[in-house]
């Protein structure tokens, strides 16, 4: 799939960029540490709100905001992954997208491919569920 706005940016390009922009608590820590950056950042960014929307608060809820963006820079601390938090296949996908070296996360083109099977698989256990359903007649 060919996107029509990529043809005015190589997304591999890496950007320097005011450092610290953006909120902490979301920041990738290579931005942080006011390195050159690409849109990798932006993948870390995703996989803090996924985290957010699976447990209902902030990452790193609890700790300053500053420091929290310091601990998960120098430290490669995340946030703390509950068991059951999240399905385990998705949860396997927001690992890999917080991933401390930068290069090893998945593009979003790699994230929709990842979790299309997980979808898959939701959408085969809700049909299923479906059709065990009984009908009750009155």
């Amino acid at each position: 799939m060919t996107l029509s706005f990529l043809s005015y940016q190589n997304v591999d390009e890496n950007f320097k960029l005011t450092g610290e922009t953006g909120s902490y608590r979301y920041m990738a820590p290579e931005v942080f540490r006011h390195e050159f950056y690409g849109t990798s950042v932006d993948v870390y960014a995703a996989s803090m709100i996924f985290y957010q929307l699976f447990s209902f608060q902030q990452p790193f809820y609890g700790i300053n905001p500053v420091d929290a963006a310091k601990l998960a820079s120098m430290e490669s601390l995340r946030p703390t992954m509950q068991k059951n938090l999240m399905p385990g296949s998705l949860a396997k996908v927001v690992r890999a997208m917080w991933d401390a070296d930068e290069s090893k996360r998945p593009t979003f083109v790699q994230i929709i491919d990842l979790l299309d099977p997980i979808h898959a698989q939701y959408k085969l256990e809700e049909e299923t569920r479906k059709k065990a359903t009984c009908c009750v007649i009155s």
